[in-house]
C-alpha cells in the first residue's frame, strides 16, 4: 500500500465507480502509530480552492484500504502538518 501511495496517484472504486487521487503528502503521527495520506480528486470547492482529503491506512496491509478519520484530535494532527507545509515547516 505505501507504494502506491508514495507514486503519487492511486485509484479507489467508490460505489462501483473508479476515481483517481493524487497523493499530497504521507506521514506517521508518532503520537498515536498511526499513518496517514493527505490526497485530492483536483477538484475545486465554490471558492476555487482544490478540494483535500485525508484517510489513515496501515502500511503493512496487504490489500489497499483507508479509513476515515473520525477523531478531532486525529484531525487536528492533520491540520497542523498541512500548516507546516504551506509555512515551510516553520
Amino acid at each position: 500500500m505505501q507504494e502506491e501511495l508514495e507514486k503519487g496517484k492511486f485509484i479507489l472504486n467508490e460505489n462501483g465507480e473508479e476515481k483517481e487521487y493524487t497523493t499530497i503528502l504521507t506521514f506517521l503521527n508518532k503520537e498515536n502509530g498511526k499513518n496517514y495520506v493527505v490526497y485530492t480528486d483536483e477538484t475545486k470547492d465554490e471558492d476555487d480552492n482544490i478540494n483535500l482529503y485525508a484517510s489513515s491506512y496501515d502500511p503493512n496491509d496487504s490489500g489497499f484500504h483507508l479509513y476515515d478519520v473520525l477523531r478531532d484530535d486525529e484531525w487536528n494532527k492533520i491540520n497542523q502538518v498541512l500548516n507546516n507545509l504551506i509555512s515551510g515547516g516553520e
